[in-house]
């Protein structure tokens, strides 16, 4: 099974152009480890880590296709982030491989891919259930893990995902979350993203999420420290 490829042309220029695969295998990972010690208090990591990964990944975006293509749009619009010379488009990070056998091991989380959030149990399904709900958004989606080492940044259409929709239906595309269950929201079924991932249209970049070296500025980076240049840059 594929799809068509109608995703815009700046976007897939991040997957497509080598010198740029280059730079973001390199710096990517060093982004993110910003984002996990900004968020990491003792030894337990933070829910607000996916926050600053997607501004990391704004500004990866920003980089490349320039900030006159890349439209912020307002927190309250969850399930779109941006739009990419007008496309929009929503930025998932992820710390389990999704297809991975055990979700249990050591260092990974039970939850899935989430597919639409809501507190809203009954209006979530209402929506996925509907016959006339169609995605509204490419997704680029990040599985990152620096114990696991070895990660990938997808793109995934909404025109494959439309069609892989279509092909398992929402009843098997979505995981829905039950009567009273408080999930915020659904998710993508294992079955649908095995076959989003797997799908020769999907654009992938494999990263690994190698801590910064011994010659890396940012090995010792501590996240208190920039609070004391800006308390310093004051005077």
């Amino acid at each position: 099974m594929s799809a068509s490829n109608s995703n815009s042309p700046l976007l897939t220029r991040i997957f497509d152009d080598p010198t740029i695969v280059r730079q973001i295998q390199k710096q990517l990972p060093r982004l993110f480890w910003v984002a996990h010690r900004d968020a990491t208090l003792g030894n337990r990591e933070n829910p607000v880590v996916g926050f600053i990964r997607k501004q990391a990944m704004i500004y990866t975006l920003f980089r490349f296709l320039g900030r006159e293509n890349v439209e912020i749009l307002q927190a309250l619009r969850r399930e779109i982030n941006v739009r990419v010379d007008g496309r929009p488009v929503v930025i998932r990070t992820h710390k389990v491989n999704p297809l991975a056998e055990n979700r249990h091991a050591p260092g990974t989380t039970k939850s899935g891919i989430k597919a639409l959030w809501s507190g809203d149990t009954v209006t979530s399904r209402e929506t996925l259930l509907s016959p006339t709900y169609r995605p509204s958004s490419d997704i680029i989606l990040i599985i990152v893990d620096f114990s696991a080492v070895l990660g990938a940044m997808y793109l995934i259409t909404r025109e494959l995902q439309e069609t892989v929709l279509k092909e398992l239906t929402p009843q098997v595309y979505f995981k829905l979350p039950r009567p009273g269950q408080d999930s915020r929201g659904a998710e993508f079924s294992r079955s649908a993203m095995r076959m989003l991932l797997n799908n020769p249209g999907t654009r992938r970049i494999e990263i690994r999420w190698t801590r910064p070296d011994g010659n890396d500025t940012l090995r010792n980076y501590d996240p208190y420290d920039r609070f004391g240049e800006l308390w310093n840059n004051g005077r």
